[in-house]
């Protein structure tokens, strides 16, 4: 099992909010992203919504880790906590990371007690009902961790995206402009019609 071989303290496996926190102030791009493609050694992903950072593109790429803590990467909806180049690439994702897979995510089930051995329809109950508690887990603290990464990016837009004053003037004008022609195109249509 790859995880045994990380000196780390398990990343998403180990969800707490003070370490959600830690990594959130720790990488400069949170976002979500569609794993679209995987290979050995490459994984082509489509952005879905940032949280903190600006993503360069919407299509990334990044590499698959060969190390013994190298993190498999399948397609699925995925969050990603990461710092990318300068060219957008991400680096490789470890189960040391806490990127993971939303879809489908890696549950680490201990084994059970030695007595089951013998009994496999025994062992394979164990190991449904151990992964049913584990993905309830999971789904909880994607439930905590989701909104805590909306407020983060709501308190944190960056001030060349806020909306200025006059901005919103400018808007404004806009729409008054485009409701005063759709007043004259359909006064017209009216007279044409009653013309007829």
């Amino acid at each position: 099992m790859p995880l045994q071989a990380c000196d780390c303290d398990g990343g998403r496996l180990a969800w707490t909010y003070t370490k959600m926190q830690e990594q959130l102030q720790r990488n400069t791009h949170v976002f979500l992203g569609q794993v679209l493609s995987a290979t050995d050694s490459t994984f082509e992903v489509q952005l879905l919504e940032e949280f903190k950072g600006h993503v360069p593109r919407p299509r990334l790429h990044g590499r698959i880790s060969q190390s013994n803590c190298g993190m498999l990467v399948a397609e699925g909806v995925w969050i990603f906590y990461t710092t990318m180049n300068a060219a957008g690439t991400m680096p490789e994702l470890t189960y040391c990371s806490f990127s993971g897979n939303l879809t489908e995510p890696y549950l680490l089930v201990m084994p059970p007690d030695p007595s089951l051995a013998e009994d496999s329809l025994a062992r394979e109950h164990y190991y449904q009902e151990k992964r049913t508690e584990l993905r309830a887990l999971f789904l909880q603290h994607w439930l905590t961790e989701y909104p805590l990464l909306v407020a983060y990016r709501r308190q944190h837009v960056p001030a060349s995206s806020a909306i200025t004053v006059s901005t919103w003037l400018a808007a404004m004008a806009l729409g008054v402009a485009l409701l005063t022609l759709l007043i004259v195109l359909l006064k017209r249509k009216g007279a044409q019609l009653g013309a007829t």
